[in-house]
Parts: structure tokens; sequence; C-alpha cells
């Protein structure tokens, strides 16, 4: 491009500029006449505007803002530092700090603050104003307004003072306001209305559900009602009390007043009340009215059942025996006789116990006993009794606790003894325990085969003696043999030894064992012995060192072909890597965590998706997987690989594992990215060519992304040349583009040498070249590519730059690139300064009248202009934010705020303003947009032109509506004060400290009856109000207060009314001081409390009568709660009569006081009561504090007493009449009720004839007789005597000697039965005749027990147990011979003895406690030692009763011999710890089942494997641990054959899913478990863990099948070499062969020259040839390494065939062997390899012969094997194994066949000629 090529745009640029010349000429005259308008609208709405210079520092101001500031305009020159200076120093932070966040662009500047002007007065002013930022967003001035707003803020002031006051008056009274509009609903509360119920204003709303949710339930309905009268009637005061629930919970008493506020309409729907707390006064009420109250609840509980036994029935039971007896309540034992709940077999004996006990015997010691429930159910229980009196007759108290538990627990540890020896029977694992000497004290069938012998064969001796090699059992140092018996001592010593390879000779072969022993511990902890574990793992060890030569094939082979495999096992999320793997990778298999998710991590990120989503797929579909992505390796690099795999499942299709191959194929895609890229770059290019306009800016940035896109570089610096900079005009940074990023001096950059040359410039370690370059070392350049961008008269405007953190090359074709690139982007710059050019001057056209305009667009008045006929011409936005029409919407039109009645007004006002009227400072009342009426101030003023002519108005307004409603609030608020305060008779008052002056509204002078202009202001006066015993109570509180003793004062004053009345006041004040402390006011607020002490005293006065009245009763009056008893108040009278003080009494129940000595009465008396009866003159018998009793007659009544039901008493003592009654008739019924009451019989008789004149009622139950069957009748008539003989015996003594003295006589009842009587008698007159009294004694039962008792001591003497009789000095006095016989002595040597004698260990002192205890609880049982005469220790279970006997205390000991019992019992514990602990330290899998499949063993193994405990495993099944049901119900299926079958089972695999959720094998065997009755009640089993041994077969197997693919794949590539390359070079040879023939023919010397040249050709061929057969050589196998042919196929053979039975023999002519190359060696072996597998695998020979024999005309290697073979003819196909050896065959010019016949076994052979040669030939 030619220089003068751009001269026609900038003729263009000249003439644009001219015209904006004359087009700002014209708007500055515009401007000019705006500007002086504009000033004229400033003065009449104090409004200032300012322009502040932020680089100089200069600010303008408008002459009104001088005037606000104080100053005349222009009078002194204003910088940023005046305007500072003039603000309050309270404000400059703020201020200071909005002007900073303005210019930081975090917030508008828009705030208020205070000035102080020149003369000291302090003004508020409004400001707000706008940042101009330039193109790089860097400020550069300010403008803005300032708005003078003092006036509206006084106002505020006064209102927040007023309210203030208001505030602080009634805090001071306590006192709440609150509003309620009964039209809307609306409430308003104050904030004093919210302290009271513990709330700040904030935390509760102002609604009338705040007020009626926080009412008392029980207040609730009663203050609704009360307000839904008043609203109806309207007349009145509003006044009621209810309780308000505080914000802590608890409920406030509240006393409401209000009334109701007429409006001016005259209607009255605002309710203005207050709310004063009288929580206070409420409690001291309730304190007067009631009295102390208190709850008691007595329950008792027992945890064993408890019953009363008497006369043949249960008496009492309570809840605990109903529970464990099964009965729905007590009253279901007690209807149902005692003995059915005692099992038959035990009722005699408990017969016998009961009549014991009732006779008055001992107590019958603790005893286990069958009971039976309701249900018929049998439970085991443990009983204990003893005698007591119940209800004044004798009775057995008992208690039983069920010990079904401790019954089962007992047999449960038999039974699983038994099971843990069979179940350590059933193991495969060698189990043993040896004690201190190491001789085997116990170990399992598996042990003792181990060497030939049963286990009771090995019991007791040593190892040695038990057959174990000594070698191996002490050890030999030299052989490195370290000797099982040093393990035994190890853990002899208390150690856990863990031996993982312990060899020992079994049967004549070395096993390995995996071995652990474990110290066994006494219950004292110390070792006894030692546990081992053994277990055989022999194999195990085998198949891991043929995995590992396996491996190490694989690997090998992969390394050769160059190909990865891997392997997942899905199940543990374990991923493993071949070695190639890793270096395809190119990561150290040590660093590598071997999971999938690890493998993702190195997988591309934008790939990784897609990888699992390739293998998801694979995994569900069940089809091979194969897909190509990339590696991000550590460095940065990428590589691209390609995936095969194929996953295996198990037979529920579950996936298991994954096994697949990777190759590393990066370098055929980077060659078909590098295509891609080129065509994508000239793509680009041809794109950016068609941008040949817009903004420039884009343009650069688009450039920069496209270079940066094609050459893959980090950055792309597109820079300008201004100067001796270089301006950043887009930066390209990893992906992202950066517009006008700065800039940096040229000279230090590399782009100084690009601009010198003018062409592209390379650098590598560019930032070690240029280290001034910030930018380079900032972004860590390495390499570096400039380019230039010339300019039309060849300077270089623009270098652009590529930069990368690693060396890049760039070719001529990409330097010839961004050659074209630089000139694009010459084009664009030199574009972009035309258009800055321009753009600079529209700028300065534009600052000039924007400033005028934001000024306008941000005053906060509305400006409104308009011309000569009204028509709006400007609005702005202020003017929009008062009346709420936009500019769009008024401009052209007449002003839309008036009103039709306002339209004349408004055109009045308006040619006023034109007129140069005064129109400043008006105040009207406009209309907004939405109807509203605002309250505005309006200046207004003409607009005219540059002649004077009027040429339209301007308007300033200012929305005054808050200002307004402000002063109506002020006003309103008072007024409400005023109302508040009058209703709730509260009086406001404030003292001025200072000046001495007393203020006080009108309702205070209310108060005390004066007017509103009546007392003076002084103090003093006030004070005489005063009640003059007050006065002292007013001065302390002030002497306190101006002390600064307390900064509140409440107290309660008497005040006197003007008409000399006393009115009481409750007065609270608070204090006001100044900054140094000084006390300057108080304001306080003083309650009329009239009403309220009236009332109290009221009510003190009617408590006073009550209590007077009450107390000074002659009768007896108590109140007492119905519930409980308890006495709440009883008067004098009732004090005297029952002997009490009052104190003893109050608070006590009567049941405590214990004055009813009858409870049913009470009981009676009160259901009487609830029942609705009246209760009047009911008698009752009650006892007094020293037991007196007193009879009383009583009226009582039902009262509710504070929200309790309470009994009111009154009596009437009446015991002296009682008394005196009582003596009256006992005088009379004296005789008649000793007669009547006897417990004897007694009977009159006449003596002469025997006629029965009376009896009493013994004598009828005695003799079976009813009264009135015998009176009138003989003795001998009704047959009383059986023997005459005796009664006339009887009679002669009587008559003789007058009386008769214990006679024994016989006599007979009605119903025959024969009694023995003891008669006694005595002569009487009865009616003038001679009678007799009889008094008898039946013996009859007492001579039965005499003889019982007989019996019984011969029982006692002869029962097992020993029983000893002691007194309170622990004397024995009597003992049975069992004890005779346990203790080895004589019976009159154990009564001179005491229990210390038998038991020395007991201490003497410590008897007496001992006796103490047992008298406390009747009965002691405990386990005791004893010493017998011979020195023994006996172990007892000794029970000893407490009992009583005419007075005399008495302890009958029985001791049961125990020893027996205890030394089992220690025997069997220790058996079960033992087995615990064998089972529980095999690491086999040991447990028992029942039928249901619940475990009923287990060891700590398959608690471990399920993840939980032993005991939580025990009595749950398989399914309530594992989610694999599959595999449970194979488990359950496998336990029903054992349990039907009753025979053993090996399960030889089965598959469990462990804690982890991992999938473990098993190796089972499960055996039957008989119980008594032959039946299989369990089954037993024993798992061993194979997981391992399965997953080392399945790698073995899976490195077979990668070794094949691998050896395959190595095959491949060998063959498409040979094919390929070997077979071209082949025919080349050929081609030269046959020009040869034909050069021949010619004889010239270029003939020969040509054949010279063509035989060196061939030469080289043959060479080439030879080098590739090597190659393929190598890639074939490296068998031959290291030896020679024979060895290499003998070692192939002999490995393959090493796990085989098949029979493999190797023959070979050494001749042959040695004619073979070595590439005919490899293919002869892999055919071998391939023959002897298919015949090891598929033949079922015995015997396979591999030969190569030396033949006339060729070498023969022959495959024969005489297994099954097949038929050729009916093959249809072969197999890969056949064609490999045909195409092997093949390659080595041989000739293959194969002969076979069915059962005759198959031949394969392959002829090699002797004269095969290679290459052309």
């Amino acid at each position: 491009m030619s220089p003068t090529s751009h001269h026609p745009e900038l003729d263009l640029l000249r003439r644009q500029v001219a015209d904006l010349a004359r087009e700002l000429a014209e708007r500055d005259r515009v401007l000019h006449e705006q500007t002086r308008h504009f000033e004229v609208a400033q003065a009449l709405a104090h409004l200032g505007s300012w322009n502040w210079d932020i680089a100089s520092g200069e600010v303008d101001w408008s002459d009104e803002l001088y005037r606000i500031f104080g100053y005349e305009p222009r009078a002194r020159a204003i910088t940023f530092d005046s305007f500072v200076s003039a603000v309050l120093p309270d404000d400059h932070d703020r201020v200071l700090a909005s002007i900073d966040d303005a210019l930081a662009e975090a917030a508008a500047y828009d705030m208020e603050c205070r000035i102080v002007r020149p003369d000291g007065d302090v003004r508020t002013i409004h400001c707000c104003g706008e940042v101009v930022r330039d193109s790089g967003g860097q400020p550069l001035r300010m403008s803005g307004t300032a708005l003078d707003i003092t006036d509206r803020k006084r106002t505020e002031a006064m209102l927040r003072t007023s309210q203030e006051r208001l505030r602080q008056a009634l805090r001071a009274s306590g006192t709440g306001l609150w509003e309620w509009n009964t039209e809307t609903n609306d409430v308003v509360f104050s904030e004093e209305w919210k302290y009271q119920l513990g709330y700040r204003p904030t935390e509760i709303s102002d609604s009338f559900e705040a007020w009626t949710t926080r009412l008392h339930p029980e207040d609730r309905d009663a203050a609704m009602a009360y307000v839904r009268d008043y609203l109806s009637r309207r007349e009145g005061d509003y006044r009621q009390e209810f309780r308000l629930k505080h914000k802590d919970g608890e409920y406030r008493w509240i006393e409401a007043r209000a009334s109701f506020v007429t409006e001016p309409d005259g209607r009255q729907i605002r309710l203005l009340g207050s709310h004063t707390d009288i929580t206070d006064r409420k409690r001291m009420e309730e304190s007067v009215r009631e009295s102390e109250e208190r709850y008691r609840t007595l329950v008792e509980l027992s945890p064993s059942g408890v019953f009363v036994f008497s006369e043949g029935q249960t008496l009492y039971v309570n809840h605990t025996a109903a529970v464990l007896m099964g009965a729905k309540d007590t009253q279901e034992i007690l209807d149902r006789p005692t003995f059915e709940f005692i099992h038959p077999d035990y009722h005699q004996e408990v017969l016998e116990k009961v009549k014991r006990l009732l006779s008055g015997g001992v107590s019958v010691h603790s005893a286990e006993r069958i009971y039976l429930k309701m249900d018929g159910t049998s439970i085991p229980v443990q009983v204990e009794a003893a005698r007591i009196t119940w209800k004044g007759k004798p009775a057995i108290l008992g208690l039983f606790s069920d010990i079904t538990e401790r019954k089962r627990m007992e047999e449960e540890r038999q039974r699983t003894v038994t099971l843990l020896t069979n179940v350590i029977n059933a193991t495969p694992d060698l189990i043993f325990v040896k004690d201190r000497d190491l001789r085997t004290i116990l170990c399992n069938n598996a042990y003792a085969q181990a060497v030939g012998k049963t286990p009771e064969e090995m019991i007791g001796h040593t190892s040695i003696e038990n057959g174990w090699d000594a070698e191996w059992v002490r050890g030999d140092p030299d052989k490195g043999i370290r000797g099982f018996e040093a393990d035994d001592r190890q853990a002899l010593s208390g150690q856990i030894v863990h031996n993982h390879a312990v060899p020992a000779n079994v049967k004549g072969e070395v096993r390995i064992f995996d071995t652990i022993k474990i110290p066994l511990r006494s219950e004292t902890g110390e070792v006894m012995g030692v546990l081992g574990v053994a277990r055989d793992i022999t194999t195990r060890i085998a198949m891991e060192v043929e995995l590992k030569q396996s491996e190490a094939r694989l690997h090998e082979a992969q390394r050769i072909a160059q190909l990865g495999s891997w392997e997942l096992d899905l199940t543990a999320n374990r991923l493993s890597w071949s070695p190639e793997t890793h270096r395809i990778f190119e990561i150290n298999e040590d660093q590598f965590d071997a999971s999938y998710e690890t493998f993702l991590s190195a997988v591309h990120p934008d790939d990784r998706s897609a990888v699992r989503r390739a293998y998801a797929d694979s995994v569900r579909d069940k089809t091979p997987c194969e897909i190509v992505h990339r590696l991000l390796l550590p460095d940065g690099r990428v590589k691209y690989v390609q995936e095969h795999c194929e996953t295996i499942y198990d037979a529920q299709g579950a996936p298991q594992r994954s096994f697949g191959t990777v190759q590393d194929v990066t370098e055929p895609i980077r060659l078909t990215e590098r295509e891609a890229a080129r065509s994508e770059q000239l793509k680009r290019l041809s794109e950016l060519g068609l941008t040949l306009s817009g903004d420039p800016a884009e343009i650069f940035k688009r450039i920069v992304r496209i270079i940066g896109e094609l050459f893959k570089v980090r950055i792309v610096c597109l820079s300008e040349i201004v100067g001796q900079e270089l301006h950043f005009k887009a930066v390209y940074i990893n992906g992202q583009v950066v517009p006008n990023a700065g800039r940096c001096p040229l000279d230090v950059t590399p782009c100084a040498t690009v601009e010198m040359d003018k062409d592209v410039r390379l650098y590598d370690g560019v930032m070690e070249r240029f280290p001034q370059a910030s930018f380079l070392q900032d972004h860590h350049a390495v390499s570096y590519c400039g380019f230039p961008s010339l300019d039309a008269y060849g300077q270089v405007v623009a270098v652009t730059c590529l930069l990368d953190d690693k060396p890049r090359e760039y070719t001529q074709e990409d330097q010839e690139l961004l050659r074209v690139f630089g000139q694009r982007i010459a084009v664009e710059v030199e574009r972009a300064r035309h258009l800055a050019e321009r753009k600079a001057a529209e700028e300065t056209l534009y600052r000039t009248s924007s400033m005028l305009t934001a000024l306008i667009q941000s005053s906060p008045v509305g400006i409104i202009t308009a011309d000569t006929e009204g028509r709006l011409t400007s609005w702005n936005p202020a003017a929009e934010r008062i009346f709420g029409w936009t500019e769009q919407e008024v401009l052209g039109g007449q002003a839309p705020y008036l009103s039709p009645e306002d339209q004349e007004e408004g055109q009045a006002l308006w040619d006023l303003a034109i007129g140069g009227g005064n129109t400043r400072g008006l105040e009207i009342r406009r209309f907004r947009k939405d109807g509203s009426r605002i309250d505005i101030e309006f200046w207004g003023g003409a607009l005219r032109d540059q002649a004077g002519t009027a040429t339209g108005a301007f308007g300033v307004i200012s929305d005054i509506t808050e200002r307004k409603r402000v002063e109506a609030a002020l006003r309103e608020s008072e007024d409400r004060y005023a109302r508040a305060t009058a209703i709730g008779k509260v009086g406001v008052w404030e003292l001025d400290v200072v000046n001495g002056q007393y203020y006080a509204d009108t309702n205070l002078k209310a108060l005390f009856g004066y007017g509103p202009d009546e007392l003076s202001t002084d103090p003093f006066v006030w004070l005489k109000l005063v009640h003059p015993d007050d006065q002292p109570i007013a001065m302390t509180n002030w002497e306190l207060v101006q002390s600064g003793a307390a900064d509140a004062c409440h107290y309660e004053l008497r005040m006197v009314k003007k008409d000399g009345s006393m009115v009481w006041t409750d007065v609270r004040c608070h204090s006001i001081r100044d900054q140094n402390g000084r006390l300057t006011h108080l304001i306080g607020a003083t309650v009329d409390i009239t009403e309220r002490r009236q009332a109290e005293q009221a009510l003190r006065e009617s408590e006073e009568r009550f209590s007077k009245a009450f107390r000074t009763s002659p009768h007896p009056i108590g109140i007492t709660e119905v519930a409980t008893g308890r006495c709440v108040e009883v008067n004098d009278a009732c004090l005297q009569l029952f002997g009490f003080h009052r104190e003893e009494v109050i608070g006590n129940t009567t049941l405590i006081l214990g004055i009813w000595p009858n409870l049913e009465d009470r009981v009676r008396f009160i259901e009487r009561l609830k029942a609705g009866e009246q209760v009047r003159n009911m008698e009752f018998v009650l006892k007094t504090k020293s037991g007196a009793l007193r009879y009383l007659l009583a009226s009582a009544d039902l009262a509710e007493l504070n929200g309790t039901l309470c009994i009111v008493t009154v009596a009437n003592d009446i015991t002296d009449r009682k008394q005196a009654e009582e003596a009256l008739r006992v005088s009379e019924e004296r005789f008649a009720k000793a007669f009547q009451a006897s417990p004897h019989p007694v009977v009159i008789s006449e003596l002469d004839t025997g006629r029965v004149v009376d009896a009493n009622d013994a004598a009828c139950q005695l003799s079976g007789y009813r009264k009135e069957d015998g009176l009138g009748h003989t003795t001998l008539e009704i047959g009383l005597w059986p023997l005459a003989e005796e009664r006339a015996c009887f009679v002669e003594q009587l008559k003789s000697v007058g009386s008769v003295r214990d006679m024994e006589v016989t006599l007979r009842r009605g119903d025959g039965e024969i009694r023995q009587i003891l008669l006694s008698s005595e002569l009487i007159e009865l009616n003038g005749r001679q009678c007799c009294v009889t008094v008898g004694d039946d013996i009859t039962e007492s001579k039965r027990l005499e003889k019982a008792l007989r019996l019984t001591q011969f029982s006692v003497d002869q029962a097992v147990e020993a029983i000893l009789w002691l007194d309170p000095n622990a004397r024995i006095f009597s003992v049975n011979d069992t004890a005779c016989r346990m203790l080895e002595y004589s019976r009159e040597q154990l009564l001179g003895m005491t229990v210390h004698d038998i038991d020395p260990n007991f201490p003497v002192e410590r008897w007496g406690h001992h006796w103490n205890t047992l008298k406390q609880q009747g009965a002691l049982t405990f386990d005791a030692k004893f010493w017998s005469r011979s020195g023994s220790v006996l172990e007892t279970d000794a029970t000893v009763n407490y009992l009583q006997y005419e007075g005399q205390e008495y302890g009958c000991m029985i001791l049961r011999d125990i020893g027996e019992r205890k030394r089992a019992e220690a025997e069997l514990r220790r058996s079960h710890t033992f087995l615990r602990q064998v089972i529980d330290t095999d690491p086999d899998l040991i447990f028992a089942k029942d039928r249901n499949g619940r475990f009923t063993v287990a060891n700590k193994a398959v608690a471990d494997w399920y993840g939980t405990t032993v005991e939580e495993l025990i009595g749950k099944s398989d399914a309530e641990f594992t989610a694999n049901m599959d595999g449970v119900e194979f488990f359950r299926h496998n336990d029903l054959e054992v349990f039907n079958s009753g025979m053993d089972r090996f399960i030889p695999e089965e598959r469990i899913t462990d804690a982890e959720g991992k999938t473990r094998w098993l190796q089972t065997v499960k055996r039957p478990i008989y119980d008594d009755q032959g039946q299989v009640h369990m089954v037993l089993g024993a798992a061993t863990d194979i997981t391992e041994r399965k997953r080392m077969e399945e790698i073995l197997v899976q490195r077979e099948r990668d070794l094949s693919a691998a050896l395959q794949e190595r095959e491949r590539i060998s063959q498409d070499l040979h094919d390929g390359i070997l077979q071209s070079l082949y025919a080349v040879g050929l081609g030269l062969e046959a020009c040869k023939s034909l050069i021949s023919k010619r004889h010239d010397p270029v003939a020969k020259k040509f054949m010279a040249t063509l035989d060196h050709a061939i030469g080289q061929l043959n060479q080439v040839m030879s080098e590739v057969r090597n190659f393929i050589a190598g890639l074939e196998s490296q068998v031959l390494q290291g030896g020679d042919f024979s060895t290499a196929l003998r070692t192939m053979v002999e490995t393959m065939s090493i796990s085989s039975s098949t029979r493999c023999r190797v023959r070979i002519d050494d001749e042959a062997a040695r004619r073979l190359s070595t590439e005919q060696a490899l293919h002869i072996i892999n055919i071998v390899r391939e023959g002897v597998s298919n015949a090891l695998r598929h033949s079922r020979a015995k015997q396979i012969t591999v030969s190569l024999r030396d033949l006339i005309r060729s070498d023969r290697l022959a495959v024969t094997d005489d297994g099954i073979g097949f038929s050729t003819r009916s093959v249809h196909g072969v197999g890969h194994g056949l064609v490999n050896m045909a195409a092997r065959a093949q390659k080595v010019r041989g000739l293959f066949a194969i002969q076979s016949k069915p059962d005759k076994g198959t031949r394969i052979s392959l002829d090699l000629p002797k004269d095969t040669h290679y290459a052309h030939n």
C-alpha cells in the first residue's frame, strides 16, 4: 500500500471536524442559556452544584453552593480541602469514606453530613454526585449537588425529642400504651408495652393476634368476651385484668384501661389504652388467700413378686407378682386358689412348710420351686418366706423371683461345652493344648491323625513321644530349623506367636503350616499352658511359586510384543498392571495406587467420561470393549492408547473381573492431527480475511484468539507501539482474551528487535536473554516468536508475539502465515488511530454539555421547564420520583399534577413566574400519578433568551410531604401522650435540677384536683403536697439520685389533694446527667394507685375478720386436701383437741399425723362428699397426738380453694358422752361378753340332771352342735359323752371336792369325731339351782402335734442339710445329726461351741452387726466355708432365719454342702473358656445352627466375616447379616440336607459375601449333631477360606490366556513382516535376477558395468532380507536365548507336562538339530508347543512322543500320542492351532501332515527338505 493511498480518508476526516465545530458552537450557546436558568433554579431551591477535577484538586461551586456554605459567591477559590475543612469534624471520616467508595465504584455518592459556616452556624446538607471515568476506568472528575436540609432535620429532631420524652415518662411509670383501630384492626404497641413482656421492639409484631395469642388459656374467653361487650355498648371506660405470657414463659398479670377517641367526623373507631403490670399486686393478694400447698405421692415397687397368705387363701399380691404370673391385674391372682399356682409335685412339701410357719415354727430357708402361670406354663422360682401377722392373724409373707434365665444359662453352658468339643474335632486345622511341661492335654482329631494316633493316645505325652520328628520339634540351627518347641516356650512366656511357615514331617512328607500359638491363663492370670492352631498351607505355597513363574513368562512375552495387559477385580476394586503397561503409562510400579479410580486419574480429563461410559456399556451389555483415548502424563505430555477388554461374570451374571490390553498409538494419531491442524489454520485465516470492518478492539481480540488456537500456544500478545512503549491491545492467555492489558517499555523486550528488523524473530530461553521484561517472567516464557505489523509508510506500528512455557519450533510456512496476520493487524491499527482522533473531538464537546445534564439529572429536587403555552419541555428524574410520571409521559403536554379544580390556580402561578412575580417557597398540594395527594414547596421563574424575551418558565419543586407528616405526627404524639396518661391516671413531670424548675403536665395537676394553670414550677410547692409523714421518703430517694448512688427510684407516697383529701401515688423517675456525670434533670411519672391501696386494705380487713372468726371458734375446724389429706388450715380449738402445735399440722397429711385409726372411715367420708351427699353430724373416732381416741360429730362440705379440691370440716367433741355410754354398756354386758368372747368352750349345766343351761360359741364350735340344739338337753341326750363312766367320775369328783382341774376326758362331736379335752369346773348357784360352770380346752391338736414333733425331730436329724440353732451370742444350742456328721463333731461337742469355732475366718467383733442385719431382714442366704474337726474346708450354701419364741431370739442356720457343685461349676467354666479360646483362635469358620438356620455357636472368625461380634451373631441367621439371598438359600439348602439325611456333607466350594461386601470362597464340611433322643437338632460346620487359592487359580488361567494372546500378537507381527516386506523383497530379487539374464546377452563395457551393479544390489538385497529374517526371529521367541535348540525343546515339553499325568518323551538327532536355522528352530518350537498343548488338553493320551529325525531327503519333526484320536473325514473345519502350525510349516518351506483315527491316537509331522534355501533363490 502506497503512502498516498490514505489522503482521501484524511480529507473526509477534516470535513467531519469542521462540521463538528459548527455544531459545538450552537450547542455552546444553548448550554449557556440553560446554565443561567439552572442557576436561578438552584437559588430558589437552596440547591448548589459542584464539579471537582480530581487530578488538580480544583473544585467549581455554583453561586448557591457558596451561599449554603456561608460565603458570598466567588468570594474565594475553592479546593477539595476547602470542602473537607468545612465538614463538621465528627463527620470527616464518614464523608471521606463515602467519596472513596464512589471513586472505587463500591457505592454511589449519596449521603447527609453537617458543615460549619464561618459564623459557627452548623447546617445539614444532602450531597449527591457521580464519577466520570476515562476509557481505562480511572476516575477523572466528580460532579454533583448539595441541598440544604437543616430545617427538615430540626423538625425531625423535635419529633424525636417529643417521642423520647413520652417514652421515658411511660418507662418511668411502668405503663405501656396501645392503640387499636377497631375498623381496620390495625394495632400499635408502645415500646414499654413490649418491654413489660420482655421483648425488644422488633421482636413482637403490632397486631391484634400478638395480644390474643399471649393471653392465658384460662383468661382468653373471658377477655375476648369483655372486648366484644365493650365494643357493642361503647360506654364508660374499658378496664379489665388478665394474664399475658412473658418472653421467659411465665405469665404476668396486666390491668388494661382504655377509652375511645372521637374522630373529627364524630366516629369512635380508635381505642387508646394503657397496660400496667400488676403481677406483684396479684401475688400479694394470692399470698393472703392461699395457704401452703404440697402434694405427696407414695409409690412402693419391688422387683420380686410379693404375696401374703393366710387361712388358706392369698390376701395380697403386688403388681410384680401379677406380671410374673401372667395375670392382667392383681385381682386375677386373688380370685384363684393359692395352690393352683404351685406345681403339684411341690404341694405336699409346701403344705408342711405352711403349717410349720403358721404354727409358730422357724422360717423356711430359701428354696427353689416350680410355679404355674395363669396360662398353665411353668416357671422356676426362688422363694423366701417368713411368718408375719396380717390384720391380727398369723400369715405368711413370701417373696419369689423368676430364675428361668439362670436355669437356662446353666443348661446352655453344659450344652455349649459339648458342642464346642464337637466343633474343634470337625475342623481340618490341627488344634492342640500343651501344659507348662509341653505335654499334650487336649487335641482334636486332625492333630492326632497327623501322626497316626487317636486323641486319647496323645494326651499326657510330649510332641516327640507322640511321634513328631525330633529335628522339627527341637530345631537344628545348622540346618536353619527353628523347631516349634521354641514357639511353645515363647507362648508360655505370655506372648502370642504367629509363625507363617513352619515345616513339619507328616507321615513321611514335609508339609508347611501357618501356626498361631496363644498363652492360656488361669483365673488368676497365670499362664498355665499354650493353645496352638496350625493350618496346612503346602499346596498354597506351591501354587504361589507356579504363579510367579507364569507371571515372569507373561511379562517377558509382553515386553517383546510391546503390548501391555491389565486385570481389574471388580469385587475388590483392585487393579493390576503388567510391567509393560506401567512403561506405557510412565508410572513407577511402587507409586501406583492400584484401583480403577487411579487409572481414570491418568486418563486425559476430557476423555474420562467416554472411557467410563464405554467400559460401563461393555460390562452391562456383556460385549468386548475397544476404545482409543488419551493419557495425560505427569510432565504434561499427551499419549494416545488403544484399549481392548473383556469381562468375566459369575453364574448369576454378576461381573467379577475384567481383563484387557493396552497399546501406544500416539504417533499415527499425531500425524493425523498435524494434517487437521494445517487445514484449520488455512480455514481460520480465510475467515479472518472476511472481517473488514467493525470495532478494532473486537478484531484485535479475535485475531489473538485465532493465532492462539491455530498455533496452540499459551500466550499471544498484540501490542501497539506508542512512542517508546508497548500498549497491549489484546492478550490471549490459556484460552481467555484480555483487552487493554496494560503497557511496558519497548526497549527491554524482544519486541524491540522485531521493530528494528521489521521481520519475524524467534528466541528460546527468552527469559534469560531479556531479564528486564517482566511480562516474560510473569508467564514463565521459554519460547518467543514475534512478528511486526507495518503501516503504509513501512513503519512498525505493532508487534505481536507468541509465548510458551516450553521450546517451540516455527516452520517457514508458519512464519509466512504470521506475516499475513501482521499485515491484517497493521490495517486495523491505522483504522483504530483515526477513530480515536475523531472520538477525542466528540468527547470534548460531550463533556461540556453532559456536566450540566448530569447536575440536573442527579438533583434531589424536581426541576421542570415549560414554554409560554405551558407545555412541558423538560422533566428531570427527581420530578419523576415526586409525581410518578415519566419524562416520556409528560413532555409536550400540560402539567399532569393539576386537578380540574387546580387548573386555574396552576395557570395563575405559572403566569406569575413568567411575569417575574414572587413564586418563592410556596407550599401547595398537588396530585401524584397514583391519585394520592402530596405537599410540595415551589420556586419558579422565567426563562429568557439573549434579548431578554420570556421563552418559558421553570419550576423547582421539593416534596415536603414527609416534613408535613412529621409535623402532624408530632402534634398527634403529644395528643396521644396526653390521652394515654389521662386514661391510666398517669401524670408526667420533669425536674430541671440546674434551674430549679418543676414542670408537670395537666394530668398530674388533675390527679391532685388542680387546673392546668394552677400550681407554680417551684419544686418546694410540690413537696408540700406530699403527706407530712411521707416527705422523708421523697427526700431520701432524692438524695440517693442526687448523690449518684442510684440512677432511678421507685416509691409510694400519699399526696394531699386540693380539697384536703388524700390520694395514694406510685412514683417512678430516672435521672439525666451531662457528660461530666452531673445531674441535670429528673424525668418521672406519678400513677394514682388509690383504688389498688383501698382494695388491698379491704382484702386484709376481710382476711383478718375471717382469721379471727376461724381461730376463736370453740368448735374444731380444719381444711384438708381431698387428694392427699394434707392440712391446709386448722383453728386453735382443733390444735387443742389433738394436742399438736400449728407447725406440726400445716402441710402434713392426716395420715402422717395418724389421726385416722380406721382408714376406711376416711374413705367413706370422702366418697360421700364426692357423691354430693351431705355430711352432717357423722360420727368418727379419731386419735390424738398422745394416742388417745376422741369421738367426734363432724359436718363437712367440699370447697375448691385455689384450684384444689378441699374438705372444710367442723366437729364437735362427744368423747365424754361416749365414754359415759360405754361405761354403762360395759357394766351391763361384762359377763355376757366374757362368756361369749372366751376362746375356750364354756358350758353352764345343772349338776344333777346335766341339762345344758347356756353355752358360748367356742363350746358350740367344739361340740359341733348349734346352740339351740343343745339348750334344754342333757349332755348324755345329745351324745357328748361317749363313755358315761367318764361323766360319772367327773360329776362325782365335782360334788365331793367342789371343783375339777384339768381332767382329761374324751368327748364326741356332733359329726362323730372324738376329741381329747381337758375339763375344769366350778359349782355355782343359778336361780336357786345348783349348777356347774365347765371350761374345756381342746388338746386333740396338741396331742397330734406332740406326735408330729417327735416325727419332725426325727426328720430333721435325718435331713441331708446340716441344721444348727444359734442364740444371739453365736452359741450353738441345738444341732441335727447331719451337722454332726458333716462337721465331724459329736452333738455334745458342738453344743459347747460357737460359730467362730467352726468358721475361724469370721471375726468375733462382726457378729453383732451380722445379728442386727439378720433381725432387720428376717433371713440371710450366702455361701460360707466351715472347718470340720479334721481340718477340711466345707463349702456350703448357708441360710439363716431369725426366730422369736416365748420372748427369746434364735437363729436357725441350714447348711447345704455345695463343694462338689462348686468344683463341677469351676471345671465347667474352665472347660468352656478353654474351648471357646480354642475355636476363636482357629482362623477357619466354625459354627453350629439349629433347624431354623439360627447360629447357636460361632467362633470369632465367623463374626469377623460378617462384621459383628459373636454375641450379636448367636440367635440370628445368615440372612440378617448379608444381602446375598442366593448365597443364604444355598447355605440353608445344605444345612437341611444334613438335618434330613443325618450324614456328613462336604461342599468343595461355596460363596459368601463378607462384611465389606467382598465375595469370598469357602470349602466346608457339615455334620449332624444328635440330641438325647437321637434326633438331629443342630448342624455343625467348619469352613476354610479358599478365596486366595481360587484367585491364584484364576490368575494362572488368565496368565496363560494373556501369554497366548501375546504370542499370537507376536506371531501376527512376524507374519505381516514375512508376508509384506520379505515377500516384496523376494519379488524384487527375482526381478533383478531376470535383468541379469537380459544384460548377460550384451558384451559391451556398459553391460558389464550394469552386471556388476546388479550383483552388488542383489548382495545388498540378500543382506537386508537376512536382517529382516533375524528381526522376525527376534519377534518369534526368546526360548533359544542362553541355550541350544535341543535343550530349549526338552525344557519346554518338560515344563508343559509337569502338572500332567501324561508321560512325554523327546528324541532329537543331533545332526538334524544342527542343520536348523534360527528361524526354523523357532517355528518348530512353536509347532511342538501347539501340538503338545492340544494333546495334553484333548487327547487323554497316556504317552506323547516328540521326535526330530535325520532322514535321507529331509529332517522330519513328529508329535505322536496314543490318545482318543479323531476321524479326519468327519472334521468340519479346523481350529486355530492346526492353522497356525500349517502356516508356520509353510514359512519354513516344510511339508505339514496330520494323521489320526478314533482310539488310535494322532500323529503330526513336518518334513523339512534338506535343500531348502531362502532369499530370491
